[in-house]
């Protein structure tokens, strides 16, 4: 089967940033089938319009240009989107898959999804990693109404035209339904826990500390991601400064860039804990994050207090899982609901600083021991409901169903040859 993969954002375990994709595509090809990625180079130099073509994995990667940045304007985000949706729309009808997937975010990869399957056997199967364009409006980033309208349009569209919807949590599957679209039509595929990945030995987080003389045995909370205006790290900071007020000695590791970052260290700077309490590092790529989540003593993951957003599949939460770590959020729905059931962490307050510090400070004072379990159960929940492979063949099951009764699945030798 031709699996025509069309994903804006697409990082190798080098790279910055999740790699939802590369984890998908590698399983679609170890099973046997064809898989071509759709994606961008994200610095092109000026002018450049070549596509690049790379083999990954046994994959095919089709890296079209189109300079993106999270710190970039909102009008010339839009442009990068438009200017992918338009070049891979073409590309992806070109390259004639069996079957078409369409990974949100931007809501515009449903264009190429949409135009690389009209008028064509081969189906769409379009994935909802966000809520589009139901997040960008209550953040206020469409203002423009004939913008807001094209959205909504385009989102019921792409909703319709699907023959399948895989959505990234429950939550996001209950908002796709609410707005008309029949149940059958959805299947649920989370973001998940590359549980092999993250099995490091406990050395490599003793490393990590020994290495740096700021750390040793203190406790480590750590937060790995992008500082943009959903994800509020000033609360964070906030947090920092009032552990430090009840005597803790917790240090905040933040790795990572974004539009909010100047803001996030100022107040850092302003409440007197940059460099002491709160520490700030650039990303790092997906292979290095195993050695800072094994010394860490909680990871962390945070939104701001808008209810569209606790729908979100976020990657923190699976990594911390992979890792055997626990993880603190401030938010509500389904991630919290699985943290509360099998006690892999903290909810905290979504705004209430020195609640929240409260809360992690009586956390830090339990035996040692105890704290142990609480990632022990993350990495058991990890692995038996919520590893890449079970969710990387729920998403399969979907493509080879969509392409219907046709479809034969490639017999694998045990070197994973054809036969």
């Amino acid at each position: 089967m031709k699996i025509i993969y069309v994903q804006q954002y697409f990082n190798t375990p080098d790279m910055v940033g999740g790699n939802r994709p590369y984890e998908m595509a590698t399983r679609f090809t170890e099973a046997g089938h064809d898989v071509h990625v759709v994606t961008t180079r994200r610095d092109p130099d000026p002018g450049d319009r070549t596509v690049e073509v790379r083999r990954v994995n046994g994959f095919t990667v089709h890296l079209i240009p189109a300079a993106y940045r999270q710190t970039m304007p909102s009008w010339q985000r839009i442009r990068a989107f438009l200017t992918y949706a338009m070049r891979a729309s073409v590309l992806a009808r070109r390259l004639r898959g069996d079957v078409v997937f369409a990974s949100s975010t931007p809501l515009t990869t449903a264009i190429p999804g949409m135009y690389a399957t009209a008028f064509r056997r081969s189906p769409l199967v379009f994935e909802v990693r966000d809520l589009w364009p139901a997040i960008p409006i209550a953040l206020g980033y469409l203002h423009n109404p004939l913008l807001r309208s094209a959205a909504v349009l385009l989102e019921r569209l792409a909703y319709r035209r699907a023959k399948t919807i895989v959505a990234l949590s429950p939550d996001m599957a209950s908002e796709i339904i609410a707005q008309g679209v029949p149940p059958e039509k959805l299947v649920v595929a989370p973001n998940a826990a590359d549980v092999g990945r993250f099995d490091v030995p406990a050395e490599a987080g003793l490393r990590f500390r020994e290495e740096r003389d700021w750390l040793a045995d203190r406790p480590l909370l750590v937060y790995c991601g992008t500082l943009g205006k959903v994800n509020g790290l000033t609360y964070l900071v906030e947090i920092a400064s009032e552990l430090r007020e009840l005597g803790s000695d917790a240090v905040v590791a933040i790795y990572g860039q974004g539009s909010e970052r100047p803001a996030t260290e100022a107040l850092a700077e302003t409440l007197g804990v940059h460099g002491t309490s709160v520490r700030f590092f650039d990303p790092v790529p997906k292979q290095d994050l195993p050695a800072i989540l094994s010394a860490a003593t909680l990871c962390t993951s945070f939104w701001i207090p808008i209810p569209v957003l606790a729908s979100n599949s976020a990657n923190k939460l699976f990594d911390s899982m992979a890792a055997g770590r626990p993880i603190a959020i401030n938010h509500g729905g389904w991630q919290a609901e699985i943290i509360a059931r099998a006690r892999t962490g903290l909810v905290l307050p979504e705004s209430d600083a020195p609640a929240a510090a409260r809360e992690i400070h009586a956390w830090l004072s339990l035996p040692v021991a105890e704290r142990q379990q609480y990632g022990e159960r993350a990495k058991r929940i990890g692995v038996e409901e919520y590893s890449r492979d079970i969710s990387a063949a729920r998403v399969l099951d979907t493509l080879e169903a969509a392409v219907g009764p046709t479809f034969t699945r490639p017999e694998i030798d045990v070197a994973g040859r054809d036969t």
